[in-house]
């Protein structure tokens, strides 16, 4: 099963298909701040949210397509402090973060994951491309997946999610 998130189309070009995926950088910190407590994450105009993380939040993320950049850089120091004092607490701006990273997530040309089988025997199957869903949705892909493989039907059908779709793998 291939799952190698940005990375797929190392795997795939040997076997004669690219994903044409591409990675779009996400750049996020913790901070602390113990006055303010949430239960539940807060999503704020689509692009800026808040999770609740050991006496803090973890606030992100940055959206930068084709960057294969994984460090955190100038670029997400300015989109947190510039959505910092758009939505939180006025003293949020002054504070320096615990720690803060990046990551790639993948993104297909539709915004569909591909899942399912690259091969017609049904030997080689992929699960990638979840973009921003990719760790919620993982339980989920890994069932139906694995009841995909087994031969099993799915709770779910995600035949729209097909690597050999239109807009899935192009053939090199």
């Amino acid at each position: 099963i291939i799952t190698s998130g940005a990375w797929v189309d190392e795997v795939l070009r040997p076997m004669g298909f690219e994903s044409r995926m591409t990675p779009v950088r996400g750049q996020l910190a913790w901070y602390q701040h113990h006055e303010i407590q949430l239960e539940t994450s807060i999503h704020m105009d689509g692009h800026f949210y808040a999770i609740p993380r050991e006496g803090g939040f973890i606030l992100g993320a940055t959206t930068e397509a084709r960057e294969w950049v994984q460090e955190f850089g100038d670029t997400g120091t300015q989109f947190l402090k510039t959505n910092i004092q758009r939505y939180l607490a006025s003293d949020f701006h002054q504070m320096t973060p615990i720690r803060a990273w990046a990551g790639l997530r993948p993104r297909t040309r539709d915004r569909k994951p591909l899942m399912g089988s690259v091969d017609p025997n049904k030997k080689i199957w992929m699960s990638a491309g979840h973009f921003k869903n990719g760790l919620s949705m993982a339980p989920l892909a890994a069932e139906l997946m694995w009841d995909k493989i087994l031969g099993n039907e799915p709770k779910l059908d995600f035949d729209e999610f097909s690597p050999l779709r239109q807009k899935g793998l192009v053939p090199l």
